[in-house]
């Protein structure tokens, strides 16, 4: 008996998987039996293989041995594929100040899209990176713009995650007053008015 066995990714090093570990200690689930007395197995592990970014693999050799040295060995594969998504942390929705007429060329606003509203993106067998699609703008009132937009962090397996966050535009900023000045004129009856 025997069986190859897989596991989800734990890291970056598949040799401290604690599932391969656990499968290996048992003898890829082996078990062995000697007509004539005692047999015990063990194992020799090959060397890990990068199948593709997403897939390593290790052939692991179960011998069992009787008590007069003689030996059956057989070949088990242990595979680790990588099927999880990249974890997002932190980010926030955003709010600016107006800053003219079109919002989606407010400075605050792309600092805060350009910077991935605040995410951290981390994936555990690998890296991640961050993009971003952008909703439309509205104008719940005429003193407000808001944008929904939706962040994605996908690892090098082609795994994703997404989240929205929301940036608000107000206005607060009182208006000004340009040029102007105070004025002067001959009376022109008994009603000033």
């Amino acid at each position: 008996d025997g069986a190859d066995g897989s596991a989800e990714c734990q890291g970056s090093d598949p040799s401290l998987n604690t599932d391969y570990i656990t499968w290996r200690n048992q003898f890829a689930n082996a078990t062995t039996d000697d007509a004539c007395g005692i047999a015990t197995l063990s194992y020799t592990q090959g060397t890990w293989q990068t199948v593709d970014a997403c897939t390593e693999q290790i052939t692991v050799t179960v011998t069992a041995t009787d008590d007069c040295g003689l030996t059956n060995s057989e070949d088990f594969t242990f595979t680790i594929y990588d099927t999880t998504p990249p974890v997002m942390i932190d980010g926030a929705d955003g709010t600016g100040e107006c800053e003219g007429t079109d919002p989606s060329l407010n400075s605050e606003y792309i600092a805060w899209r350009d910077g991935f509203a605040g995410i951290n993106g981390t994936d555990l067998c690998g890296t991640s990176t961050l993009s971003f699609v952008e909703g439309p703008w509205t104008a719940p009132d005429v003193c407000t713009d808001l944008i929904s937009v939706t962040f994605t962090a996908t690892d090098d397996c082609g795994n994703a995650d997404s989240q929205v966050f929301t940036f608000t535009i107000i206005d607060t900023t009182v208006p000004f007053i340009i040029d102007g000045a105070d004025g002067s004129a001959e009376c022109q009856g008994p009603d000033p008015s």
